[in-house]
């Protein structure tokens, strides 16, 4: 019986994550295995397939995803489980008064919200007799399955996100042709305030902090520090800029795609750090899976499921800001 902690799932998942650390011959014994497992379709083999398939593709989508905890409040549940977020509201007050005076009463208030989950799917099927005879990689199903859920998994999270903030205005909101220093670098010094600050965005817009850097040392000449320069040229960004922390997030093309990605590339998250994050994401439990066998085409198919959810959800006040860029 598969397990989470089975080679050929630590295997499948190194190969699709670019970490592969393994042999060739490794590789290749993980590949045998499941094709061993197609050549007698029983019952049993055919639930093992299904099991490492949901495995692989959990590991991934995990590994894929940690990068919203960067800028999201994330919660991990079982199935089932609901996860309960508190906010934080204004309650104590204090008073100028005179001595001895009655001051009047304030309590600590907070609120706790649940997120409602949903449902992200997959149903990849394959031919037994091409997957026992090679013709088909296990790897395949892998790669589809992950990257069309994980795809669908942010794509719903930042629209969450975006939809919430874009009817704010500064410092949660502003928007700019390019990235103007006059218009987000408030921002930066507003959630300066609340604690040391990261920039996370996509390599397109971060790129653009570089530009802004240089200073005018004479009329109409803008010179940068040779630092500055050198750390560009080697990173293709700068790592601080106005004394908060550069993050490029990670941001794939879309299959079949060389110029739309995963996630916007038009969007600075300004995240305080020690603050609380409006944003809320909840991961419910593992990716499930289910199979079955057509016998008319000797075709296995294997529905993959997923729950989870996302809302903004502002206690107090709304610690974050973002900032879009219109021309990208």
């Amino acid at each position: 019986m598969a397990l989470k902690n089975d080679k050929a799932v630590e295997i499948f998942s190194a190969l699709h994550m670019n970490k592969i650390k393994n042999t060739e011959i490794e590789v290749a014994e993980a590949r045998a295995a499941i094709r061993e497992l197609a050549k007698n379709p029983s019952p049993q083999n055919r639930y093992e397939i299904a099991q490492l398939l949901a495995f692989v593709v959990n590991d991934i989508i995990n590994q894929k995803t940690n990068y919203i905890d960067l800028f999201a409040d994330v919660k991990r549940t079982d199935i089932g489980e609901k996860a309960m977020f508190k906010t934080k509201k204004s309650g104590i007050n204090a008073f100028l008064q005179a001595k001895n005076g009655t001051t009047q009463r304030s309590r600590i208030l907070n609120a706790y919200t649940d997120v409602n989950t949903i449902e992200v799917s997959a149903r990849p099927y394959v031919n037994l007799y091409e997957l026992a005879g090679g013709k088909v990689n296990f790897d395949e199903c892998i790669t589809d399955a992950s990257d069309e859920m994980e795809k669908k998994i942010v794509e719903q999270i930042e629209a969450t996100l975006y939809a919430a903030f874009s009817g704010y205005s500064s410092p949660n909101y502003a928007s700019g042709s390019g990235v103007v220093a006059a218009t987000i670098d408030p921002m930066i010094t507003a959630m300066k305030r609340l604690g040391a600050v990261s920039l996370i965005g996509d390599i397109n817009i971060i790129s653009k902090l570089g530009e802004l850097t240089g200073f005018t040392a004479i009329a109409g000449t803008e010179q940068f520090s040779d630092a500055i320069i050198n750390e560009y040229n080697n990173n293709g960004k700068i790592g601080k800029y106005r004394g908060a922390t550069v993050v490029e997030l990670s941001n794939p093309f879309d299959r079949g795609s060389l110029s739309s990605t995963v996630l916007k590339q038009d969007l600075i998250y300004i995240v305080p750090a020690g603050a609380e994050r409006p944003l809320k994401v909840v991961m419910e439990g593992d990716v499930e899976s289910m199979e079955a066998t057509n016998i008319n085409d000797n075709t296995m198919e294997v529905c993959l499921r997923k729950y989870f959810g996302s809302a903004v959800i502002f206690g107090d006040n709304a610690y974050m800001g973002v900032y879009e860029d219109t021309t990208l």
